[in-house]
């Protein structure tokens, strides 16, 4: 909301008081030019630098909820983990959550 209010108006009026460029659209290489072509090797470099970049976001998620629901669900449902998972007060962690057989089926407060 914070965004969509406040950020993109100060964005747009900042652009709407810049200067105007004329010469923008003859720095542009022309459309489907023959002579750009990848170098070899490119294409395998570019298939390397996105799942760099796409990989560390996609796997960070699922850690993040892992760790979230773990949570949730020692602070939720603490008789749960104890009786089904085996746990004592000590050995309580996300980790030995999401690692309980027993809370496969589970769709209680901490899913939702």
């Amino acid at each position: 909301v914070l965004y969509l209010q406040c950020m993109l108006p100060i964005l747009g009026l900042s652009m709407v008081f810049t200067q105007v460029d004329k010469d923008s659209m003859s720095r542009v290489p022309p459309k489907n030019d023959e002579s750009v072509v990848f170098s070899r090797g490119e294409g395998k470099r570019l298939c390397v630098h996105a799942l760099i970049k796409a990989l560390p976001p996609a796997i960070g998620a699922h850690i993040i909820f892992l760790i979230a629901f773990g949570t949730l669900v020692i602070h939720f449902e603490t008789e749960l983990v104890g009786n089904k998972c085996f746990m004592t007060a000590k050995s309580k962690s996300w980790t030995s959550v999401i690692r309980c057989t027993a809370l496969r089926e589970y769709s209680g407060v901490a899913k939702t």
